[in-house]
C-alpha cells in the first residue's frame, strides 16, 4: 500500500496544501513546533479515523477555524482509493471513494500505519490501561473480530456497572454470563498474541541492543484461573460482594495487566531510560511484523523523531531489523543524520511554520 498524496485543509498549523507522498520514503526536516509531526498525524487519521495524539476533534482544527478536512489518494495491491475525513460543527465524517462510512473499521482494509513516537514509552512503563490499549490495537489489526468483541465487552461492563450502582442485583447473573462469554474470547486472543510477541520481541531487542538482554512479555489476566466461560462466571459470582461495595466490575479483561520480564525479574524496574525507550521501539517493530505475518500486507511506518534517541550503531541495527514496508515517513531535526543511505525512492521536505518545501537531498 502507498499513500500517493495527502491534502490538508485547516488541519492543525499546516498551511492548506496538497503534499506529494508518492515515494517509498518521505523525510520531513525542521525545528520543533513547525508541523512535521502534524503530517504524520494526518496520515494516521486517514488510516484509522482518529488521532494518536488527541481524542478531541476540536484540537485538530486550525486555530480560529470551524472546519477541517484531510483527503488522501491511496494505492493498494488491486486498486486506488480516495479517503476523506472532515470535521464540521463538531461532527466527524469519513468517506471512502465518495461513500460515507459509519464504522471506522472499514478503513482498516484500505491502509494500515504503525506510528513510532515518544509517547510509546507509556506502553512499556505506563499504567495498565495504556498497555492494554497497545495490545488491543495490535489484536484489532490482526483479527477484525477482536474489535467487535472489545466493543461488546466495554458495553457489557458499562451496563453491569450501572446495575451495581442501582443496587438492583437481581439481573447481575445475566451480565455475568454475557461478560464471561466475550471476556474469555478476549483473554484467549490476548494470550495468543503475547505468545506471538515472545517469538519475536526478545530476539529483536537483543539484536538491536547488542548487550545480551533478552526481555519477554508476560500477560497477567484478571481471571487468572479461568480457562472457560464457566470458570469466568464463578469468578464474577464470587466478586459480587466486592463489586457491590465499589459499585463497579472489579474483575475481567478490562483489568488485565502486562509485564516485561528479564530472568524472572521486572525488566522495567531495573532498565535504564535508554533501554526502556528501545523496548518501546522494538515493541512497535514487533507489532508491524505481526501485522504483516497475519495479513500478508505491509504497513506504512511513521517514525516521529525517535531515531535521535539511538546511537548510530543501534540506529543502523534498528532500521535493518524493521519489518518490510511499502512506505515510511521519517521526521528529523535539522542537520540530524538520516537513515542509512542507499538508492532509496524518496522525497525530502523542509517544514517551516506549517509549510512544506522540497529540497535536493542525497538518500
Amino acid at each position: 500500500m502507498l499513500i500517493e498524496s495527502i491534502q490538508t485543509y485547516n488541519f492543525r498549523n499546516l498551511t492548506p496544501s496538497l503534499v506529494d507522498t508518492n515515494h517509498q520514503h518521505i523525510t520531513l526536516t525542521g525545528d520543533n513546533g513547525q508541523g512535521k509531526s502534524n503530517l504524520l498525524e494526518a496520515v494516521y487519521i486517514i488510516c484509522y479515523g482518529s488521532s494518536f495524539r488527541s481524542r478531541s476533534h476540536k484540537q485538530l482544527i486550525r486555530f480560529n477555524e470551524k472546519e477541517m478536512s484531510l483527503i488522501a489518494q491511496i494505492r493498494t495491491q488491486d486498486r486506488h482509493h480516495t479517503v476523506k475525513l472532515t470535521i464540521q460543527d463538531g461532527k466527524r465524517r469519513i468517506y471512502i471513494d465518495d461513500t460515507e462510512i459509519s464504522d471506522r473499521k472499514a478503513l482498516f482494509s484500505i491502509c494500515t500505519s504503525i506510528i513510532f513516537s515518544h509517547e510509546d514509552m507509556d506502553f512499556v512503563q505506563g499504567a495498565p490501561a495504556e498497555q492494554r490499549r497497545f495490545f488491543d490495537q495490535t489484536n484489532s489489526l490482526i483479527n477484525e473480530r477482536y474489535i467487535d468483541d472489545l466493543r461488546m465487552m466495554n458495553m457489557i461492563v458499562k451496563q453491569r456497572n450501572a446495575v451495581l450502582r442501582q443496587k438492583d442485583h437481581s439481573i447481575l447473573a445475566i451480565y455475568d454470563q454475557k461478560l464471561a462469554e466475550v471476556g474469555i474470547q478476549i483473554q484467549q486472543q490476548r494470550e495468543e498474541t503475547v505468545r506471538s510477541f515472545n517469538e519475536l520481541f526478545p530476539d529483536l531487542f537483543e539484536t538491536v541492543s547488542a548487550d545480551g538482554i533478552h526481555p519477554e512479555i508476560k500477560y497477567v489476566p484478571s481471571w487468572k484461573q479461568a480457562s472457560c466461560v464457566e470458570d469466568a462466571i464463578r469468578i464474577l459470582q464470587n466478586s459480587h460482594e466486592r463489586d457491590a461495595k465499589y459499585e463497579m466490575t472489579t474483575t475481567g479483561p478490562h483489568r488485565d495487566k502486562y509485564q516485561f520480564i528479564e530472568h524472572t525479574r521486572d525488566f522495567i524496574e531495573t532498565a535504564s531510560t535508554g533501554q526502556r525507550r528501545l523496548a518501546a521501539l522494538v515493541l512497535k517493530s514487533t507489532q508491524a511484523l505481526l501485522y504483516e505475518q497475519a495479513t500478508g500486507n505491509k504497513p506504512v511506518l511513521l517514525l516521529d523523531d525517535v531515531l535521535l534517541e539511538l546511537d548510530i550503531k543501534k540506529r543502523e541495527r534498528f532500521l535493518s531489523s524493521l519489518a518490510s514496508y511499502d512506505q515510511a515517513f521519517f521526521t528529523f531535526l535539522p542537520d540530524e543524520s538520516y537513515f542509512k543511505k542507499d538508492s532509496y525512492d524518496s522525497i525530502a521536505y523542509h517544514v517551516e511554520r506549517g509549510s512544506y518545501s522540497t529540497h535536493e537531498e542525497s538518500c
